[in-house]
């Protein structure tokens, strides 16, 4: 059947699948050609387009003032007018930024009421003043925001009024302190923490009761730190924990300030630090209990428990059930000394310390065999063997133990020394990537550990993966 001569449900179905694909632009010129384009197939598709909300309810405030009223007229249907706004000044130059400031700040002003979606990327400090008035308009539609403030933006500190009765999520990339404990249905919040706004944002956080998903991205100026709280600040609602780019002893800082008794998931990825005593902090060394994760571990699994450790010459990454923690020293500013490796070994016994997990099997990631980092602080193959022992007496309850990357041969010698490595194994399973040569070291590798399982009856497999 010729495209022109299909029904108008079907070409209503193009439409909506179109729509899905639309999701992927992510500049206001992709979303502007695969939009326009929908009308200019032909007549009969173009009164389907014209008629399709979804095509015209995105509006993207730097495209022309004559294209941003075309939209918004579009947008219109029936006894809906929501619509889905994004600004991003980065890239449009000096040139006409007032007049343009002045008009993003009016549509939004006028419109603020109809939008659901929000997307502002400021960097211009330069006239802001009228962006800053517009977004304390009040957005009783309004379901999600995301803020992203250049450093220099200090004028914007305030949000829709107070008024957003139905924002369940907000993106707040900004150091700056906002008062938002007037958002009370919030649901999902991301946002920077840093010397100004720390205190507060811990302060706001119990007056959000419905707040069940946290992400907390530091800055770089986040250093010093408040004391902490007498009493943590309880909430009851979240389930998840999410810390990025954060310092260890500033993670500590904020999961001693909270307390969250239905938290499921805890994951964190931080800056190693030393503290004044010399002293290595990886914040998983120093976990409160309250952070056990009953919720977590409330539910049987029908598979062994599951241990995960990546090793890479700057980074450890330990993660089990509900936690994930990713160790980062590549900038720290100290030497690969004894207390520093013990730091790391007690972060990979640490889940054993902490909850007690005897994990039915365990994954070791090994980035560190097949690389020759010059970094004065990164661990080497003996580092590796002796971490290897550390995991070994550990978790003796290992039964399965999976091995990715180059470490087959090592933790062979390891397990054929001492028959008292992981006394309950059963099974060992290799997955390599290999090229060239290289295969051949491979092959030594499972040969070896074809040996220790026949010798210690354990069931040997292996997988190599192209690169």
């Amino acid at each position: 059947m010729p495209f022109g001569t299909l029904p108008f449900e079907l070409l209503s179905k193009v439409l909506e699948h179109h729509d899905h694909n639309l999701e992927d632009c992510t500049t206001a010129k992709t979303r502007l050609k695969q939009t326009l384009t929908m009308g200019q197939i032909d007549r009969r598709m173009r009164h389907v387009a014209l008629h399709h909300k979804p095509l015209w309810s995105t509006i993207y405030l730097e495209w022309s003032k004559e294209t941003v009223e075309l939209y918004l007229l579009r947008s219109k249907h029936a006894n809906d007018s929501t619509i889905y706004v994004y600004l991003d000044t980065r890239g449009r130059g000096t040139s006409h930024m007032k007049a343009n400031l002045e008009r993003w700040a009016d549509f939004l002003r006028t419109q603020m009421k109809n939008i659901v979606f929000l997307n502002l990327h400021i960097q211009n400090s330069h006239g802001v003043k009228a962006i800053a008035d517009a977004v304390n308009t009040p957005a009783p539609a309004l379901h999600t925001a995301i803020i992203n403030l250049g450093e220099r933006i200090r004028s914007i500190n305030q949000l829709f009024d107070s008024h957003a009765p139905n924002l369940v999520s907000a993106t707040m990339r900004s150091g700056l302190s906002f008062n938002l404990t007037s958002f009370t249905a919030l649901q999902t919040l991301v946002s920077n923490v840093g010397p100004e706004n720390i205190a507060q944002l811990l302060e706001s956080m119990p007056q959000m009761p419905s707040l069940e998903d946290i992400t907390l991205i530091g800055l770089p100026d986040l250093v010093d730190l408040p004391p902490i709280p007498t009493d943590p600040f309880v909430l009851e609602s979240c389930r998840r924990l999410n810390m990025k780019r954060i310092h260890a002893h500033c993670v500590l800082y904020l999961l001693h300030s909270l307390s969250l008794p239905n938290l499921s998931a805890l994951s964190v990825r931080e800056e190693v630090v030393v503290m004044n005593n010399a002293l290595t902090l990886m914040a998983i060394n120093h976990l409160d209990p309250r952070y056990s994760l009953s919720v977590a571990f409330s539910t049987p699994t029908a598979t062994p428990e599951a241990l995960h450790l990546e090793i890479h010459p700057t980074r450890l990454l330990v993660s089990f059930r509900g936690f994930e923690f990713a160790s980062d020293w590549y900038d720290l500013d100290a030497v690969l000394d004894d207390e520093m490796v013990d730091a790391i070994h007690r972060a990979v016994a640490a889940p054993a310390t902490f909850i007690g997990l005897q994990p039915g099997r365990l994954v070791i990631t090994d980035r560190i065999s097949g690389q020759h980092s010059a970094h004065p602080l990164s661990l080497k193959v003996q580092h590796l063997r002796t971490m290897l022992r550390v995991v070994f007496v550990t978790y003796s309850s290992i039964l399965e133990l999976d091995l990715i990357d180059k470490m087959g041969r090592t933790v062979e010698v390891l397990l054929s020394q001492n028959q008292d490595y992981l006394p309950c194994l059963s099974k060992i399973r290799v997955i390599e990537k290999s090229q060239g040569a290289e295969g051949e070291i491979l092959d030594g590798a499972m040969n070896a550990l074809s040996r220790l399982g026949r010798n210690r009856g354990v069931v040997t497999s292996y997988r190599r993966l192209s690169a």
